[in-house]
């Protein structure tokens, strides 16, 4: 008679998905940012966004 011992996966899933999910966080951060040094860049040129995006910055 043969048992079998089922294993449960860890709380916080395997080794390649928390990693994902690390990467996925900081990349919305660095998104974030980019969105609101755009933001800033625009108030304080009083350009618009297509200005600054033919002006290179």
């Amino acid at each position: 008679m043969t048992t079998i011992i089922w294993l449960t996966a860890r709380e916080n899933g395997t080794c390649k998905s928390r990693y994902k999910k690390r990467r996925q966080h900081t990349v919305q951060i660095k998104r974030q940012e980019k969105i609101l040094l755009k933001k800033v860049a625009c108030a304080l040129s009083g350009c618009n966004e297509r200005v600054l995006k033919t002006s290179g910055k």
